[in-house]
């Protein structure tokens, strides 16, 4: 038996669906969601396994629970040995599209703790898979077809056989994509620990994309999210009337000014509007404590309010280019700062400054200065 020329075209016209853009915790659902429109089931499952450790995650729609078969991670780990194609592909590697039936027969079945307790109660009697090799290591993907009253045809397995480069590619690429998630949010991290700010998406007045960093500040100052993401009344009041001040034109616009929410403890946020090229807008998000604050230093080591700021960013960790950029400077100027500030605090070196400004900070976050 050969494809069909409608299931051809229907298998093309589904193919587009397979790339669109998932990551590896959402691509088992879209997977699952997909196979059935190409070949009738009764469950589908998505499985990534490693043999040798013994391994196995396995998504399966109508889930296990619908079945009533409970701890059913535990019961397929234990039973992972018995079932045949598994055991095949243990000793061939072959992940071409197989059927359960050419393995085992429904009497030999029957026998194993894996048909008892997992096959029989979700109505598995016919099965069909096909897998993929994924790494260099043993760990392997595979879908997984199930049917309770006919065993799949030559044309199920033809066509599984076809979708098997696609269903690597989209594991590949959904791998990928939350690799670069990951990536993105460890940068967005040390960006935020390294600035002391983070930032948030916004169009229209709801937020587009925000860091958890930024969730928490807008929380802690504004009050919880409401369900629409929508910015916090306070925020987008202070978001109208910048607006409404550029629509009039009967008066000359303001400038856009950083608005300022006070906390606990003499703790503050800063929120600054900056408008992109393209669409939307960035709030960029500063939380000061009064431990942050450079008036701190300038007034208990004895340093102008500039030298002050200056030493904040210096024990902060800061370069002189990375304080003369944060604080609109010349690199000259930041040095010229720092070689008055070094004989006021009796030290010679960054290190030296660095370690004199946190213990003065420390001392006077417990009221001993």
């Amino acid at each position: 038996m050969h494809i069909s020329r409608i299931d051809f075209d229907r298998f093309v016209k589904l193919l587009p669906d397979f790339y669109v853009t998932q990551d590896l915790e959402s691509l088992p659902r879209h997977l699952i969601s997909l196979v059935p429109q190409l070949i009738a089931v009764d469950t589908c499952g998505y499985n990534e396994i490693n043999i040798e450790q013994r391994r196995i995650k396995v998504r399966i729609e109508p889930s296990p629970e619908y079945f009533g078969v409970k701890d059913f991670n535990a019961t397929a780990r234990a039973t992972l040995h018995e079932h045949p194609l598994v055991d095949h592909y243990g000793r061939t590697r072959d992940t071409r599209a197989l059927k359960l039936s050419d393995f085992a027969s429904r009497r030999s079945l029957r026998r194993l703790r894996l048909y008892n307790e997992i096959f029989r109660p979700m109505g598995i009697e016919y099965l069909m898979t096909v897998s993929a090799k994924t790494a260099q290591t043993d760990d392997h993907i595979a879908l997984s077809l199930s049917r309770e009253r006919s065993d799949f045809s030559e044309r199920d397995g033809q066509m599984l056989e076809m979708l098997r480069p696609h269903f690597l590619q989209a594991f590949l690429n959904a791998k990928a994509v939350s690799a670069a998630r990951q990536d993105q949010q460890e940068t967005q991290e040390a960006l935020e620990g390294c600035l002391g700010a983070t930032t948030i998406r916004v169009r229209d007045g709801q937020i587009i994309s925000a860091s958890p960093r930024a969730i928490d500040l807008l929380e802690k100052y504004a009050g919880a999210m409401s369900p629409a993401n929508r910015l916090p009344d306070v925020i987008a009041r202070r978001w109208r009337y910048w607006q409404e001040s550029l629509a009039d034109r009967h008066c000359w616009p303001s400038p856009i000014a950083p608005m300022t929410i006070k906390g606990a403890e003499g703790a503050h946020l800063i929120v600054r509007i900056l408008p992109r090229r393209s669409e939307g807008y960035l709030l960029l998000l500063t939380e000061q404590t009064e431990r942050d604050n450079p008036a701190l230093l300038a007034r208990h080591l004895g340093l102008s309010p500039r030298e002050a700021e200056v030493l904040l960013w210096v024990a902060r960790g800061k370069t002189s280019a990375e304080v003369a950029s944060i604080m609109d400077l010349s690199r000259r100027t930041v040095d010229k700062h720092l070689e008055r500030i070094y004989p006021k605090l009796g030290v010679e070196s960054r290190v030296a400054a660095a370690s004199v400004a946190w213990d003065a900070l420390r001392r006077t976050s417990r009221g001993g200065i």
